[in-house]
C-alpha cells in the first residue's frame, strides 16, 4: 500500500489525518493488497479476542477483587497523566490552530497507480470548524471573582447565621479559577485576608487584657480558637478545589487546616507569616522550571505530584526554628536597635506564655478543689495548646516544674501536721486527682512523668518519717488497711528494700522483747503467736512476698540466739510439756503442728546440741514413768527431727526404742509364766534399758516390802537365762506406781464433827513414785510417824526422803498434814525445789483422812518429773564435753588435710565448719591442749604457725 499527496507540502507526523480544512487524501489499493490487508485484520483480532478471554477466566477462576482493584487504580492514573500531558502540550504551543490552513486540500495525482491489477479508490477527510474566544486579562478576573470569595470569607469568620452567597456557585467560581492557573493567586489573597482578621482579633484580647484578671485570656483565646476553627472547616470546603489541586500537591503546608493553625500560631506568638508566601514563592518558581522542562523519567514525575508524606513532623519543625530563632534574638544581635526593639514588641504583644500561665492557675484551682470550675474551658485550652504544638516545648516543661514545687511545699506541710493515715490518704487522693481529674486531659505521654513527680515529692522526699514512725505506728495499732497502703505507696519509689528493712527491725525488737524478758515464762507459745501476727501481716498487707519472708526467718535466727542456751533449753521443755500425757490443752494435729513450727524454731538456733541432750533426757523419763501422750507420737517426733541428727544420734534413738520393744516382748513371756510364781496379782510393766542409751541415775538404796522383792528376784531369774555375762540393776527412783486411797465421804450434821460410822468411801487413784508408795503404805499399820521413824524404817538418805515428803505435804495436794509446825516451817520453804531444806527428825506427819478431790486420778510423782539445778548443769557440762572433743576433732581434721596452716586462717576454718557459738580463747584452749597431747605441733620459728603431727 502507497501513499500519494497530490500537494508537495510536508505532511504532519500524525499519519492519516491532517489538521488543514478540506483536504483530501486518496489511497489506492490493488485487490491482492486488500484481501491481504483484511487478512491480518481478522487474524490479529482473533489473536486479541483470546488473549482478552483468557485473562477474563484467569481473574474469574482466581477471584481475585484486589488486583481489579489496583488494575482500575492503574487505567485512572493512566487517564489522569494523559490529561496532564496534553494540558501540558497546549500550555506550551500557546496558539490557536491557522483556519486557512484547514481549508487546504492535499490532493494525489490521479494518473498513478498503485499495486497491481486493481483499480484506484478514494478517501476524503474533511476537516473541522471552531470558534476562537477573545483573551480576558487575568487581573480583571481575579477582581470580579475575589470580591465574591473575600466577602463569604468574611461573614464565615463574622460567624454570621445567614450568608448571602451558594456555597455551590462559590466552590465552582474557585474551580474555574484553578482551571485557568489562578490557584497560587487565590493562596495568597487567602493567606492574607485570614491572617489580617487573627491579627485584629487577637489586638482587640490584648487590649481587653490590660485591665482583665488573668483567667479571662483563657476564655477569650478559646472563644477566639473556636470560632478559628469553624470557620476554617468551611472555608476548606469552599476552597477544597484549590486544596486538593494546589496545596496538597505543590506547597509543603499540607492543608488549609495546617494553614489555619500556622496562622493562629503565628498571630498567637505575635510573629509575621512572610514564611508562608516565600514558600509559596519558591514552590512556583520550582514548578515554572519543572514545567518548561521535559521530563526525563517516570520517576521524576512521581516526585513532583508527592511533596510531603508526614505533615506534622513539618510543622513540629518549623514550630522549632522559630522558638530557636526567638530565643536566639533574645540572646545576639544586642548591637543591632531595630531588631531588639522589634524583638521587645513581639515580647510585649506574644500572648503565649500569659495563655500558659492562665492555663497554670486554672489547674491550682483543681487542686485546692475549688468549686465552680469549668472543666470544658480548660479542656479546650490543652487542645489549642497541643494542636499548635506549643504543648511538649513550651507548657510541658513549665508544668511539670510548677507541679514539682507546689507538691512538695504541700507534702512537708501535711506530714508535719497530721498523722500518717491522714497523709495516707492525702497521697492517695492526690494522685486519683491529678490522674483522673487533670493528666485525663492531656496527652497520654504526661500521665507516667506527672506521677513520677508526685511520688518524688510525696513519697521519696519523706520516706524516712514514713518508714521510721508510721510504720512502727501502725504496725502496734494494727491498722492492717493503712499499712497495706503504705506497702502500695513505697513500693513505687522503693521497691521492697525500705519497707523489708524496717519489718525485720521491728520483728526483731519484739522477738527480743519475749526472749530476753525474765517474766513471759511461755516463750515459745508467745514467739508462736508473734509468728502468726507476722506470717497474716505479710499475707494480707506484703502481698505475700518471700522477701518478707526471709527478712522475718533471720529476725527469728538473730533473736533466738541473743542466748546461747535459753531457747534450746525453753524450746525442748516446750517439746516436754507438749509429749506429756497430762497435756491436754490441743488435741493430737494441733500437737503435731506446732511440733513441726517448733522444729522449724529448732533449725534457726546454733546451740542444737543442748537441745537434743534434754529432749533424750525427756524422752527417757516419758517412757519410763509413762507419761507420754503417745508411743506413736514419740516415733513421729523423732521421725521429724531426722533434719538435725547426725548418725550417731539416730543409731541412739533406734535403739532405745528397740529397748521398749524387747522390754514388751520379755513381759509378755513373762506374765506366761507367773502361775508358777507366788506373787499378788496386780499389774506391772517392767522396761530392760540399755546402760550409756539412756541417762545414768544414782540408785537409792531402799527397803522394798516383800512382794516387791520377789517380783524383781523371779523376773531377773529369767533374763539371766536367756542373756548370760549381763548384769540387771533396778532402779527404785524411776519406778511408779498406782496406789488406790478409800476416801471417806463427809456426811455430816449440824453439830458433829466427827465421821459417821459405816459412811460410804470414794476409791482415789494416786499416780505415785515407789518411794511415796513405801511411805504411804507405812500409814496403813499407824496413823502418825515421825521424820526420824520413817527414815530408819525405809533405811533411805535424807536428802531423797525429804523430797518425797515434800511432794505428799505440797498444798495442791495434802496427802499428809504436819502436826508439830513451827515457826521455821513456812509454806514458802515447803517447796520441791528447795533442795537444801530438812525437816527435824521430831516432825510428826499424819495422814489427811479430810483429804478430798474433785478427780479420780491424782498425779503426785512430781519429783521424778522434776529436774534440779545441779542435773541441768550436769546435761550441760556433758554437752560442752562433746563440744570440746567435736572441736578437737575438727582442729586434727582441718590440719592433717592442709598439713600446716597460720593461726588465722586455721579459727577462720573452725568457724566455717562448726555452726556451734564458740570463742576464739575456747579454740585457742584446745589447739594448747592438742600440742601438749602431741596431736599437732608449733612451728620452732613462726609462733603462729601449726603442723600436723603425723
Amino acid at each position: 500500500m502507497r501513499r500519494i499527496n497530490k500537494s508537495k507540502k510536508k505532511t504532519s507526523k500524525a499519519g492519516l489525518f491532517s489538521k488543514q480544512k478540506n483536504s483530501d487524501l486518496i489511497f489506492v489499493e490493488n485487490s491482492t493488497d486488500q484481501q491481504r490487508r483484511r487478512k491480518r485484520k481478522k487474524h490479529v483480532s482473533t489473536k486479541e479476542q483470546k488473549k482478552t478471554k483468557e485473562k477474563k477466566q484467569k481473574n474469574s477462576k482466581s477471584g481475585n477483587k484486589k488486583s481489579q482493584r489496583v488494575e482500575m487504580l492503574k487505567l485512572k492514573k493512566l487517564r489522569r497523566l494523559n490529561k496532564q500531558k496534553k494540558e501540558k502540550e497546549k500550555n506550551k504551543r500557546g496558539k490557536t490552530p491557522d483556519n486557512s490552513r484547514l481549508k487546504r486540500r492535499t490532493r494525489i495525482p490521479q494518473g498513478q497507480t498503485i499495486g497491481l491489477n486493481s483499480a484506484p479508490k478514494k478517501l476524503i477527510i474533511q476537516g473541522f470548524s471552531f470558534q476562537i474566544h477573545p483573551i480576558v486579562d487575568k487581573e480583571t478576573i481575579l477582581e470580579n471573582t475575589w470580591k465574591r470569595l473575600s466577602k463569604a470569607v468574611q461573614e464565615i469568620q463574622n460567624n454570621e447565621k445567614l450568608l448571602s452567597f451558594n456555597c455551590e456557585e462559590l466552590f465552582k467560581t474557585v474551580e474555574n479559577l484553578c482551571n485557568n492557573n489562578y490557584s497560587k493567586e487565590i493562596y495568597e489573597k487567602l493567606i492574607k485576608q485570614i491572617s489580617f482578621h487573627l491579627t485584629n482579633r487577637f489586638q482587640r484580647i490584648r487590649d481587653q487584657m490590660k485591665n482583665s484578671r488573668e483567667l479571662s485570656l483563657l476564655e477569650l483565646v478559646v472563644q477566639l480558637w473556636k470560632s478559628h476553627t469553624n470557620s476554617m472547616f468551611l472555608i476548606q470546603q469552599v476552597f477544597s478545589f484549590l486544596n486538593q489541586t494546589y496545596v496538597l500537591q505543590k506547597l509543603p503546608i499540607g492543608s488549609l487546616t495546617n494553614m489555619g493553625l500556622v496562622l493562629f500560631r503565628d498571630s498567637l506568638i505575635c510573629k509575621n507569616n512572610d514564611d508562608l508566601n516565600n514558600n509559596n514563592n519558591n514552590n512556583n518558581n520550582n514548578n515554572n522550571n519543572n514545567n518548561n522542562n521535559q521530563p526525563e523519567t517516570a520517576n521524576e514525575n512521581k516526585k513532583e505530584n508527592h511533596h510531603i508524606q508526614d505533615i506534622e513532623i513539618e510543622i513540629e519543625k518549623e514550630i522549632g526554628t522559630e522558638i530557636e530563632k526567638e530565643n536566639n534574638n533574645n540572646n545576639n544581635n544586642n548591637n543591632l536597635n531595630n531588631e531588639n526593639s522589634n524583638n521587645k514588641k513581639i515580647k510585649e504583644n506574644n500572648l503565649l506564655y500569659p495563655f500558659i500561665q492562665s492555663i497554670l492557675i486554672f489547674i491550682q484551682r483543681i487542686r485546692f478543689k475549688q468549686e465552680n470550675l469549668d472543666i470544658d474551658l480548660f479542656k479546650d485550652g490543652l487542645e489549642l495548646l497541643s494542636d499548635c504544638k506549643f504543648f511538649f516545648k513550651e507548657f510541658q516543661p513549665k508544668f511539670f516544674e510548677e507541679t514539682r514545687h507546689f507538691y512538695k511545699r504541700q507534702g512537708i506541710k501535711m506530714i508535719e501536721k497530721n498523722d500518717i493515715t491522714k497523709y495516707l490518704n492525702y497521697i492517695l487522693e492526690t494522685l486519683n486527682l491529678e490522674i483522673k481529674g487533670i493528666a485525663l486531659y492531656m496527652p497520654i505521654t504526661t500521665k507516667n512523668p506527672l506521677i513520677g513527680i508526685l511520688e518524688d515529692m510525696l513519697v521519696r522526699e519523706n520516706i524516712e518519717k514514713l518508714l521510721n514512725v508510721g510504720f512502727i505506728e501502725l504496725m502496734n495499732s494494727n491498722d492492717f488497711s493503712n499499712l497495706k497502703l503504705l506497702f502500695k505507696i513505697i513500693f513505687r519509689v522503693d521497691d521492697y528494700e525500705g519497707i523489708s528493712k524496717q519489718f525485720y527491725n521491728y520483728s526483731n525488737a519484739e522477738m527480743r522483747k519475749i526472749v530476753s524478758n525474765p517474766t513471759s515464762k511461755p516463750i515459745i507459745e508467745n514467739l508462736l503467736k508473734l509468728e502468726d501476727q507476722l506470717l497474716n501481716i505479710i499475707a494480707d498487707c506484703f502481698d505475700n512476698q518471700q522477701i518478707f519472708r526471709d527478712k522475718l526467718k533471720s529476725a527469728f535466727e538473730d533473736s533466738l540466739n541473743i542466748e546461747q542456751n535459753k531457747m534450746s533449753i525453753s524450746l525442748e521443755l516446750y517439746f516436754h510439756e507438749l509429749l506429756q500425757k497430762g497435756f491436754q490443752k490441743y488435741q493430737e494435729e494441733e500437737i503435731i503442728m506446732r511440733f513441726e513450727r517448733c522444729i522449724g524454731f529448732l533449725q534457726l538456733i546454733n546451740t542444737k546440741d543442748v537441745f537434743l541432750a534434754f529432749y533424750q533426757r525427756h524422752l527417757a523419763k516419758r517412757i519410763i514413768l509413762n507419761t507420754t501422750y503417745s508411743f506413736d507420737l514419740e516415733r513421729g517426733a523423732v521421725m521429724k527431727l531426722q533434719k538435725i541428727l547426725n548418725d550417731e544420734q539416730k543409731q541412739i534413738y533406734n535403739r532405745m526404742f528397740k529397748d521398749i520393744q524387747i522390754s514388751d516382748d520379755m513381759l509378755i513371756e513373762f506374765k506366761q509364766r507367773i502361775h508358777k510364781f507366788d506373787l499378788p496379782k496386780f499389774e506391772f510393766k517392767i522396761y530392760i534399758l540399755t546402760q550409756g542409751l539412756w541417762p545414768s541415775y544414782k540408785p537409792i538404796p531402799l527397803i522394798l516390802p516383800q512382794y516387791f522383792l520377789n517380783l524383781q528376784n523371779n523376773y531377773t531369774e529369767l533374763y539371766l537365762s536367756k542373756h548370760t555375762g549381763r548384769r540387771v540393776n533396778f532402779q527404785n527412783s524411776l519406778s511408779n506406781c498406782s496406789l488406790f486411797w478409800n476416801l471417806p465421804i463427809n456426811d455430816k450434821k449440824e453439830g458433829d464433827t466427827k465421821l459417821r460410822r459405816g459412811a460410804s468411801r470414794k476409791k482415789l487413784e494416786l499416780l505415785v513414785s515407789l518411794i511415796q508408795t513405801i511411805i504411804l503404805l507405812r500409814f496403813n499399820e499407824n496413823e502418825s510417824y515421825t521424820c526420824s521413824q520413817l527414815k530408819s524404817a525405809l533405811q533411805i538418805d535424807e536428802t531423797p526422803l525429804t523430797r518425797n515428803l515434800l511432794s505428799l505435804v505440797q498444798k495442791k495436794s495434802p496427802i499428809l498434814i504436819i502436826e508439830n509446825i513451827n515457826s521455821s516451817i513456812t509454806q514458802s520453804n515447803l517447796s520441791i525445789n528447795n533442795i537444801e531444806f530438812r525437816f527435824n527428825p521430831d516432825t510428826v506427819f499424819k495422814l489427811n483422812a479430810e483429804f478430798s478431790s474433785k478427780s479420780r486420778k491424782l498425779r503426785v510423782n512430781q519429783v521424778q518429773i522434776i529436774e534440779t539445778k545441779k542435773e541441768k548443769e550436769k546435761v550441760k557440762q556433758r554437752v560442752f564435753q562433746e563440744r570440746k572433743q567435736a572441736l578437737d576433732a575438727c582442729i586434727v581434721r582441718i590440719l592433717k588435710g592442709e598439713k600446716s596452716l597460720n593461726h588465722k586462717s586455721l579459727v577462720s576454718k573452725v568457724f566455717h565448719q562448726i555452726k556451734v557459738p564458740l570463742k576464739q580463747s575456747e579454740i585457742k584452749d584446745r589447739i594448747e591442749s592438742l600440742i601438749n597431747r602431741e596431736y599437732i605441733l608449733r612451728d620452732d620459728e613462726d609462733m603462729q604457725l601449726y603442723h600436723y603431727y603425723a
